[in-house]
């Protein structure tokens, strides 16, 4: 029989080096959410972030991943299907230094704002680039998500967050037609869970709710399948 491309990435996993306790929570950075999710973060474990559109889900998942990386040294990656690789570290530039983001993109940087710039590059080589960026990808799969972290693997041995912007442009295993999109998502959202059980990361996704209502939802994965299929 042949194989399909959802038992390469179900059946075939790859084995990674599995720690000897289990790693620690991630902190999100902001105490109150920290405390509402029990310190932090749990490793292996998938949390979605969904809301309307324009109400600050891929900053506020920019902001963890920065806060994990950069404040608690720990390696994370942030996997957007929205924004590109420049504006990604834009993006970051500016929330590390407090210079517009529009003025980082331009290089229009007087000198105080470049020594900025200077100080937070030499920080992040000073703490070994332990926030790796990937944008500009086109609709990858759950297993091109996981091959993407191999750079971070190679690097540090272990990945303790994955981010992904977001589930709605992502495309299952395998082809489906529009009809058949919420079944989809539903095996996406499952694969996550996998792919966060194998990295014992913690793996953040996010995602644009759509306008229907969504009373009667229980349960993250009922929640998940009644999310648009547009990014936000």
């Amino acid at each position: 029989m042949a194989t399909t491309r959802h038992d390469t990435v179900v059946r075939q996993p790859p084995a990674y080096r599995q720690p000897a306790e289990p790693p620690p929570r991630v902190r999100t950075g902001l105490t109150n959410l920290d405390a509402l999710l029990g310190d932090g973060l749990r490793p292996g474990q998938l949390t979605v972030i969904a809301a309307r559109t324009a109400m600050g889900k891929s900053t506020l998942a920019l902001s963890i991943a920065r806060d994990c990386a950069l404040r608690q040294g720990r390696p994370a990656r942030v996997v957007s299907l929205e924004m590109s690789n420049a504006h990604l570290l834009h993006r970051v530039i500016s929330a590390e230094t407090g210079v517009l983001t529009e003025k980082v993109r331009q290089r229009e940087l007087d000198e105080t704002e470049q020594e900025l710039v200077r100080s937070f590059a030499a920080r992040d080589r000073e703490h070994g680039r332990l926030l790796f960026l990937c944008g500009d990808s086109d609709t990858p799969t759950v297993a091109d998500i996981e091959r993407s972290c191999a750079a971070a693997l190679q690097q540090h041995g272990r990945l303790d967050l994955l981010v992904v912007d977001s589930l709605g442009l992502m495309d299952g295993p395998l082809k489906v037609p529009p009809v058949h999109r919420e079944a989809e998502v539903a095996s996406i959202v499952a694969d996550l869970h996998q792919l966060a059980d194998r990295l014992k990361a913690a793996v953040v996704v996010v995602e644009q709710l759509s306008h229907a209502p969504l009373a009667g939802a229980t349960g993250r994965r009922c929640g998940a399948v009644r999310m648009s299929s547009n990014g936000g």
